[in-house]
């Protein structure tokens, strides 16, 4: 046996199958599995086959349980030496965060419900402070982390920048297969005889082992009692609802083939009892956070009995139910409703077309599919065909510049089919209510350390502000490739073999931007300046992996500094759909693309305003008040717009103005209109380098003078079908000679 992972829980080893199989596929990938959990005073013996530890605790409940199981689980981990931890819900999170962080090992996080909105904790408004303290300092800091469903995957996003996996609690497909396929050689009738259930009668079933109370289960009740008989009812399980509902029973005088209270059966009888049922009932009310997200395994257990679902509108099961056709959805929790829907469901042609579809369903939920999220997940934490991107910006910010190079890399990587890991950096805070999401990419966002000023050293601002214990512990458990992009990633301590990736010479890029600035940001930016190039030269000496950069001036200045290792020319790879007009009408438009709090950016927008009679369009974000009184009613300013609107920007005008105050990298925002632009309006600086033609629609100019006679000379021009398609040719074989991909030996 490999590795060692160490598997903590805290609830009840013998009944919770989701943790099972998990152990099961950390074994299937080699790995010696030690499962940690607790007696309880009435715990059945295990038979597993991996090693399980229960600790026995004085308490078993009431917070003097918790802390104990924290203190047990601590000195456990403490002696026990493991490669790997998963921590299994917030309540076994803090010991495994110390000695994932003290030791730098990798944290695997697996949280079953969104904690904090469960009903026993939304009520109690002290206890949910405390487990809040714990889970806005632990979850930023796990390395993977795995949820049940994407409404909850989706939400810890938001709050912390870190994805989640979703693997849904999905069954494992039986050894002798689903019971309704021919080789089970089960049939229905047979089943209900074993169980002494009646042959013709239509049956329903409620099972699991939460069937409490304002769980839908009154209701479901009530709606037998409207069958007038023609319905038995099979409540399954145990919660603590039952003692009311078995009350009702008596006080309705209900017999046994009106209702059946049967308590909790282990995995194969409980499939009997499903099998041998007409219809399957979910009915969870919205009544907390966690109840509004919840996707329960009976679900999926009523579909591997191929038998469809009545369910309520709560939002995981409603959207699988409308996706799969297998069942129906309540517009609310009521006994008529239920039984009007379920005598819906029960129409001969329905019904049938309903349950086809569940049986369709069982086959594409089930463990066998399921696993493979574990899978890849385990290869990311191994670092199989993945790539670790360090980024010096969140995804989430405004794209342009950097940020649209991440997402060239992002897409060039996973082309070669690589996952990726991408760790981010923002100032705002974590919380982000649109993050970015992408299948194969698993996102990390870490917090400037705003504070981090390297008074009396050389490390400059935009490095040490990005040096945090967070960001050293991510380094230091990363596997794969890793790609840094920019000296600004460059103060944590990475693998020798890192890739890094220089957007621009930092040093004169800050130098620049003094140029034409003022006051303290003036001296901020030449403080900056001076600092990054003595970083810059210590980096050279000692960076042992490749180097890449965008174009071949910075590539000389690289390879000035007499570097470690020298550089090789990787052009951006951040690609584009090619969306040139084909409207042929004459309309002057002037687009001005940009982030306007760059001053390179702003002048931009200046010198567009020399153009008297074309109509003027800003395009971006940060714009100050000052430049927006001088652009006045002259100018359209669309602030942030989102990808699809700025390409349609891009295409639709006439000119679009490229800016550029020095020599520095390639303008993305130059790719992009090479890709969906009619003609491009390019300072000298910005086309620096570029192999560019006559045939690319390219115009340049040096100052206001040569600025109105480009334009002028653009105004002459027709654009038309032909024209449109010569460009396009013309500017695909010189973005094949400008444009880089991801290339790993």
């Amino acid at each position: 046996m490999g590795r060692i992972v160490a598997i903590s829980v805290i609830n009840d080893l013998h009944s919770d199958q989701r943790v099972h199989r998990t152990c099961m596929i950390w074994q299937e990938r080699g790995y010696k599995v030690i499962l940690i959990g607790r007696d309880y005073p009435n715990s059945k013996d295990l038979n597993r086959p991996y090693d399980v530890y229960r600790f026995k605790c004085f308490f078993n409940q009431g917070p003097f349980f918790y802390l104990e199981y924290q203190l047990r689980l601590w000195y456990f981990l403490k002696n026990t030496p493991v490669d790997v931890y998963l921590a299994n819900d917030l309540d076994t999170l803090a010991p495994n965060l110390y000695w994932s962080q003290r030791k730098n090992i990798p944290l695997v996080y697996d949280s079953h419900e969104y904690f904090l909105g469960s009903p026993e904790i939304e009520s109690r408004p002290v206890v949910k402070y405390i487990w809040s303290l714990i889970e806005r300092y632990g979850i930023p800091r796990v390395d993977f982390a795995v949820t049940v469903n994407d409404s909850i995957a989706r939400q810890y996003h938001i709050e912390y920048g870190q994805s989640f996996d979703i693997v849904r609690n999905v069954p494992i497909i039986p050894l002798l297969g689903l019971p309704f396929e021919a080789s089970s050689n089960l049939n229905k009738d047979d089943v209900r005889k074993s169980l002494s259930l009646p042959i013709g009668k239509i049956i329903w079933i409620i099972q699991g082992a939460g069937i409490n109370i304002d769980r839908g289960a009154e209701e479901l009740l009530q709606a037998a009692i409207l069958a007038k008989g023609n319905v038995l009812l099979l409540i399954v399980g145990n919660g603590d609802a039952i003692p009311k509902l078995k009350l009702m029973a008596e006080e309705n005088n209900l017999k046994n083939d009106l209702v059946r209270f049967i308590p909790r059966q282990n995995i194969e009888k409980l499939r009997l009892y499903t099998y041998s049922s007409d219809i399957g009932f979910s009915l969870d009310k919205p009544k907390s956070q966690n109840y509004r997200w919840s996707l329960p395994n009976k679900i999926f257990d009523y579909w591997q009995a191929g038998i469809p679902v009545v369910s309520s509108n709560i939002i995981e099961v409603s959207k699988l139910i409308h996706l799969t056709g297998a069942g129906l959805v309540l517009d609310e929790v009521s006994s008529i409703n239920i039984y009007d829907t379920a005598s819906m469901l029960m129409e001969n042609n329905r019904y049938q077309i309903a349950q086809k579809a569940a049986k369709k369903a069982a086959h594409q939920y089930n463990w066998k599919h399921e696993k493979t999220v574990w899978s890849k997940l385990i290869d990311r934490l191994e670092g199989k065909s993945t790539l670790n991107i360090w980024s010096m910006d969140r995804m989430e910010s405004i794209p342009y510049g950097g940020i649209l190079e991440i997402q060239g890399q992002v897409d060039s990587a996973l082309n070669n089919g690589l996952q990726v890991i991408l760790i981010c950096w923002t100032k705002s805070g974590l919380r982000h209510n649109n993050p970015s999401q992408k299948s194969g990419v698993y996102y990390q966002t870490l917090v400037r350390n705003k504070y981090n000023i390297d008074f009396v050293g050389d490390m400059p601002y935009i490095v040490s502000s990005r040096i945090s214990k967070v960001a050293k512990h991510k380094s230091k458990v990363q596997k794969g490739w890793v790609l840094i992009n920019g000296t600004h990633c460059t103060g944590i301590k990475q693998p020798a073999d890192a890739i890094l990736r220089l957007h621009n010479p930092e040093a004169l890029y800050y130098k620049s931007i003094s140029d034409s600035s003022k006051g303290f940001f003036k001296i901020y930016c030449l403080l900056e300046a001076y600092r990054l190039r003595k970083w810059e030269n210590r980096l050279a000496k000692k960076w042992g992996g490749e180097v890449w950069t965008l174009t071949k001036s910075d590539s000389i200045y690289w390879d000035q500094m007499i570097p470690k290792s020298s550089s090789k020319i990787v052009g951006p790879m951040k690609t584009f759909s090619f969306n040139m007009s084909n409207d042929f009408t004459q309309s002057k438009g002037l687009l001005v693309p940009g982030k306007f709090s760059i001053s390179e950016n702003e002048n931009a927008a200046k010198i567009s305003l020399k153009a008297k009679s074309w109509d003027i369009t800003w395009a971006g974000h940060g714009a100050s008040g000052s430049l927006l009184r001088l652009g006045g009613s002259r100018v359209k300013y669309i602030s942030k717009p989102n990808d699809e609107f700025f390409s349609q920007l891009l295409s639709a005008s006439k000119v679009v103005l490229v800016h550029s105050d020095h020599v520095l990298g390639i303008k993305i925002k130059l790719i992009q209109a090479l890709y969906q632009a009619r003609w491009i309006l390019a300072h000298e600086n910005t086309v620096n380098g570029v192999p560019y033609s006559s045939s690319d629609g390219i115009f340049t100019y040096l100052d206001n003078y040569t600025f109105l006679k480009a334009l002028e000379k653009i105004d002459g021009l027709e654009w038309s079908n032909n024209i449109r398609d010569e460009v396009m040719q013309s500017r695909k074989i010189l973005l094949s000679k400008i444009q880089g991909v991801i290339s790993l030996k």
